[in-house]
């Protein structure tokens, strides 16, 4: 294996990883059992080393989108300031910090014009968001997630 890089029989450890270590926690009513895992079929496929740290942030900050955009629409305020506060986190995240080029691009086209009323670019960069659903198969896969309504949210 080339230095930097992971072999794909490695991703799931790291991934759990990524997770156990990460700083901050998810909103209310989402949870790390969501978070996209790798499914490669190719064995012989390498991944920079980071990308499950990096999979692991991106899915926590989709999750405070989701919970924000929730609170939004629900006209909740208090949950929509806390989600805002979480997503301004972003850019110091320890993965963003060390892979991110330019994390603060997000910030600023992202979550500052949302917390000022402009939730237009927030809203659609949430619909790159993915989690994972294990279907009756019992076959995981990725599915678009959804906001956290009110009531998965109180």
């Amino acid at each position: 294996m080339l230095p930097g890089f992971v072999g794909t029989s490695e991703m799931s450890g790291l991934t759990r990883k990524a997770i156990d270590e990460f700083p901050e926690s998810l909103p209310k009513g989402a949870s790390w059992s969501n978070a996209p895992l790798h499914q490669w079929k190719d064995d012989d496929a390498a991944i920079e080393d980071g990308v499950p740290e990096v999979a692991i942030a991106e899915y926590w900050s989709c999750a405070w989108m989701g919970d924000y955009i929730g609170a939004v629409d629900a006209d909740d305020q208090p949950r929509a300031d806390h989600a805002m506060s979480q997503l301004e986190k972003y850019p110091s995240l320890p993965a963003i910090l060390a892979h991110h080029q330019d994390p603060e691009i997000f910030s600023s086209s992202v979550v500052q014009p949302a917390k000022k009323g402009d939730t237009r670019l927030l809203r659609e960069f949430f619909t790159t968001c993915r989690s994972l659903t294990v279907t009756a198969d019992g076959k995981p896969t990725l599915t678009k997630m959804i906001p956290t309504s009110p009531a998965s949210a109180g």
